[in-house]
This record gives C-alpha cells, sequence and structure tokens, in this order.
C-alpha cells in the first residue's frame, strides 16, 4: 500500500516543506509494515502561521456571513468530491473501519449545513426592550486568531466542527492535527485550498506537541480549541495561565456508564452497549465502559453480552471488520496492563483481553469485560483503574440491587 507524500506546513495559502525539524512516522496501526507516511515537525511555523492569520483577520472579519458562507460551500463541495479519499485516510492512520470512517466524512459535509440553518441566527444583532425608555442591542464580534489542537481519534469531524463556526463567524484558524494523523489534516487543508478561502484564513501546521505548545502559548492566538486526554490538557490549561483574555476549550476524556434495569429489552440493552463500548475500538471520550446491572437482569445480559462480544469480528479496515485495532504500541500495553491490575483490585474476570494476530502486525487486541460483585464502590485507593480512561475495548460490571446506588455509581466519576 503507498505512502502519501507530506506537502509541509500550509501557510498564507500555500504548502511550504519545512527545512529542518524532527522527523515523525505516522503508523498505519492496522499494518506496521506499510506507515502513511513521514512528516517534518518545526515548531518556528506557527510564528508564520499567526503572522499570516493576523494579517487576514481584518478583512475576512469585514466580510458579511454570507460571504464567508459561500467560501465555505466550495469547501463543503471539495470535501464531498473527496469522500473517499478522506475515509480512506482516516481508516489508515486510525486504524477505523471503513464504515465508520464514512460516517465521519458524512458528518464532516453536513456540518455546514447546521451551522448555516442554525448557527448563523445565534449571532445576529438583536435589539432588546429592556424597558419603556430604555433600549439595548445585543452585538457578536470575532475573537481573532484561532487555534485548534485536533485529537486522533476523529480527526476529520472533531476539527472540521471547529474549523467551520471559527471561520463562518468572521475568526482566522491555525489548526495543528494530531501527529498520529497528519495527512487528514492535510486533506482538510487541500479542500480548503480547492475553495478558494483568501490567503491566511486558515493554515495548517503539522508536528507534535512542541508545535502544539508554540500554537497554545502565542500572543496573537486569542482561543485554543483542544480534544484530547486529561493530562495534556492540564499542560495546555496550565500553559494558559495568566492569560484571561485567551478562551480555552478543553473535551477531555470520560468514564461513562449504560444502566441496564430487569424490564431493559435483552437484544436492544446488548445491541447497543457493544456499539457503545467497542466501536472505534473503545477509543472515544464516549465509550461505555462501565455497566451498571441490576441482579435480576445480571444472568441472561451477562451471557448474552459475552456471547456478543465472542462474536465480533477484528481486523484490517478493508476486510469490513466491526473492530479495528487500537492506534498506538502503547495504548496496546496500557490496556494489558490494566487487566492485571483489574485482577490484583479483585474484579472477577470475565473475558481476558489479550493481543489478537490478524496476519498482520497490527496492534490488534480482543475486548475484555471484568465484573466487579461487592455492593461498594471499588475506593478512592483503587481509582487508578475503576475511575481511568482507558481508551481501549475494556468493560467493567457491577451489579449494584437499589436505584439509589445506581446513581451514586453513575456520578461517582472524576468525569461527571
Amino acid at each position: 500500500m503507498t505512502s502519501y507524500q507530506f506537502r509541509g506546513n500550509y501557510i498564507n495559502g500555500s504548502f511550504t516543506r519545512p527545512k529542518t525539524g524532527n522527523v515523525i512516522r505516522s503508523e498505519d496501526p492496522g499494518d506496521l509494515a506499510c506507515p502513511a507516511g513521514t512528516i517534518v515537525s518545526d515548531p518556528s511555523a506557527v510564528q508564520s502561521a499567526c503572522e499570516s492569520a493576523k494579517k487576514a483577520f481584518p478583512k475576512w472579519k469585514q466580510l458579511s456571513p454570507v460571504e464567508r458562507l459561500n467560501c465555505l460551500t466550495r469547501y463543503q463541495k471539495a470535501v464531498n468530491k473527496r469522500t473517499k479519499d478522506l475515509a480512506w485516510c482516516i481508516s489508515r492512520e486510525t486504524g477505523k473501519t471503513l464504515l465508520e470512517s464514512e460516517t465521519e466524512v458524512r458528518g464532516m459535509a453536513t456540518k455546514l449545513d447546521v451551522m448555516a440553518n442554525q448557527g448563523l441566527s445565534l449571532i445576529q444583532n438583536k435589539s432588546i426592550q429592556m424597558d419603556e425608555h430604555t433600549q439595548g442591542i445585543t452585538q457578536h464580534r470575532a475573537h481573532g486568531i484561532v487555534g485548534i489542537i485536533g485529537p486522533f481519534n476523529v480527526p476529520g469531524h472533531i476539527a472540521n466542527g471547529q474549523l467551520i463556526p471559527s471561520l463562518l463567524t468572521g475568526n482566522t484558524v491555525v489548526y495543528k492535527p494530531s501527529e498520529l494523523t497528519p495527512f487528514v489534516g492535510q486533506i482538510i487543508a487541500e479542500c480548503l485550498h480547492a475553495a478558494g478561502l483568501p490567503k491566511g484564513v486558515f493554515n495548517l501546521v503539522q508536528g507534535d506537541g512542541r508545535v502544539g505548545a508554540a500554537l497554545t502559548t502565542h500572543s496573537e492566538v486569542k482561543v485554543i480549541f483542544f480534544t484530547g486526554s486529561v493530562n495534556i490538557g492540564k499542560n495546555i490549561h496550565q500553559l494558559c495561565a495568566g492569560n484571561p483574555q485567551k478562551l480555552l476549550a478543553l473535551e477531555m476524556g470520560g468514564k461513562n456508564a449504560s444502566i441496564v434495569m430487569p424490564d431493559a429489552p435483552l437484544s436492544l440493552a446488548v445491541k447497543e452497549i457493544i456499539h457503545g463500548a467497542f466501536a472505534t475500538t473503545g477509543q472515544r471520550c464516549s465509550s461505555t465502559s462501565r455497566i451498571l446491572l441490576h441482579p435480576q437482569a445480571a444472568k441472561k445480559f451477562i451471557q448474552a453480552f459475552h456471547q456478543a462480544v465472542d462474536e465480533l469480528s477484528i481486523g484490517y479496515f478493508t476486510d469490513q471488520p466491526f473492530m479495528g485495532p487500537l492506534s498506538q504500541k502503547g495504548f496496546v500495553h496500557k490496556f494489558l496492563n490494566a487487566q492485571k491490575t483489574a485482577d490484583k483490585l479483585g474484579y472477577r474476570t470475565l473475558k481476558l483481553g489479550k493481543k489478537h494476530s490478524q496476519g498482520r502486525n497490527g496492534h490488534y487486541v480482543t475486548p475484555s469485560i471484568h465484573l466487579w460483585e461487592s455492593q461498594t464502590l471499588p475506593g478512592t485507593d483503587k481509582a487508578d483503574y475503576w475511575d481511568l480512561e482507558l481508551f481501549a475495548p475494556n468493560v467493567d460490571i457491577y451489579l449494584i440491587k437499589s436505584e439509589e446506588d445506581l446513581a451514586t455509581f453513575n456520578n461517582a466519576s472524576q468525569y461527571g
């Protein structure tokens, strides 16, 4: 399978390859013998990108929302033309199934429709009659340069969902994709270039965390969007400390629960939780990682759930499986070690997750299921497992008798 050609950073309307920097390899986690390609990471590119975005901002913000919408409609058409390219690239760089990637790209295309039909009405100037003598008006203004630090697990849809509102409301953008999915970011830049946006309105900088730090701390960047792990989010939060004029939006992690009561339709409950837990190989902040189970529903549900997990197909995205590999080697080690921790803490292993051979050298694993049979929470001393987002196909089942305890268990999470 051929590798993608790195075109460089996209700054002021053109791609330019860095002359120096660290070389980073973008793996194909489902087939490590065929990497997606290599990029060069140069934090100094952030300065050029921000200068370009700052220069473009005054004219871009002065355009009417309709004029900016016309530009982004051309971008939407470019995305639609490259649906297959984008979906294939997402699957190669993340390991996700092609069905998931195609769904993600469709979501990218429809985001503009949502903003045009619903979003623009939220930023219209409005008069407010406060009383018979006093009238007010609400006005909306663009902030300036928006920095977007994208995730690896949903590299197209999430970044796109931040790009479109930012650009449509008159801001300019500097976007850093995850270093695990740089070529998805490159295709997005190509689509925006094809749309004919004015130079500097959108800029792409490729690289690792040092590039992200340079973008976060740049004095001209007025807004930072970050989607990713809690630890990196905390680092970004600290980097922004002392800069109250900089808006910071963080989306980080989850330890989500499904509650199954005795009157739940068994087949539907199993189907929905299977998808919630193991789609994207459990690598979503919205993944189901805890099942809170009423004892009266326990026997039938556990049996049906276990059987459904056994029947899941795992493989490379071209083979149309239900579940692909994990995205990184480190995630495999974290997943396997977490199961050892669960065993030490007193969980009963119903299904042990293991490395999974697919005839390809990739980060494949099988799902795991663990059962906690005590009626009390595992305790804060065990929070490094039961309240830790593993980003892997791991599910814990808790048997809980009362509705009050179900609520307590559900809410006992650092993620809210």
